[in-house]
């Protein structure tokens, strides 16, 4: 288990445990904001990375950028709503079915949010530290090769995020520089060159 799996278990827990203090209805609403967000950062990342290529020179970047921040702006409005009808739900005296349903909506949200950060990390390798950390979580490939997933949302790009890091990692792989190694003799420090002995032309005997 690496930091990325720590991340994911809190994401998930952190989202269940607030969904089961605000419950339901404000929930749902949040849940439904992350849903359009998965598919508006899908469908409109493309037109917003074209915008920012006077900020962001890499190409892989800028997509990530837009897509995070598309879904981001989304969500953040989804929360705001939520917190608007929070005061209606508040009203229906809903009582502990509306905490333990909205903690069941919260882990959902959760699992939702955690997949579409590994979707847009696998399609969009920025980052070689993160997106290795990534491919090596124990909990992001049961986030998305088993649970079920959210590739009907989105583009046919973004099909199958595991399959195509592995790939990435397999060109980055390549590309690496095959490392040389000194020959070491004692008393000649690392990478320094190592001397190469000589031999002396014997001298030639005088006239007797």
């Amino acid at each position: 288990m690496n930091w990325v799996d720590l991340v994911i278990v809190a994401i998930v827990a952190w989202s269940a445990f607030r969904a089961f203090r605000t419950g339901l209805v404000r929930e749902l609403t949040a849940l439904i904001a992350v849903i359009a967000g998965i598919f508006l950062a899908g469908a409109l990342s493309d037109d917003l990375s074209a915008n920012l290529d006077f900020l962001i020179d890499d190409a892989s970047t800028r997509n990530l950028v837009a897509f995070i921040a598309i879904f981001a702006g989304v969500f953040i409005a989804g929360q705001v709503l939520s917190v608007v009808l929070s005061d209606v739900a508040g009203m229906l005296l809903l009582g502990p079915l509306d905490h333990i349903a909205g903690a069941v909506f919260g882990l959902v949200q959760g699992i939702l949010i955690v997949q579409v950060l590994l979707i847009g990390v696998a399609v969009f390798p920025a980052a070689a530290s993160v997106s290795s950390a990534v491919d090596d979580s124990k909990l992001a490939d049961v986030f998305l090769d088993s649970l079920p997933s959210i590739d009907l949302l989105l583009p046919e790009r973004f099909r199958d995020p595991m399959e195509q890091l592995q790939k990435w990692r397999e060109v980055t792989s390549h590309l690496q520089p095959i490392a040389t190694q000194d020959t070491i003799l004692p008393g000649v420090p690392k990478g320094q060159a190592t001397p190469v002995p000589t031999q002396t032309a014997p001298t030639p005997a005088g006239p007797r």
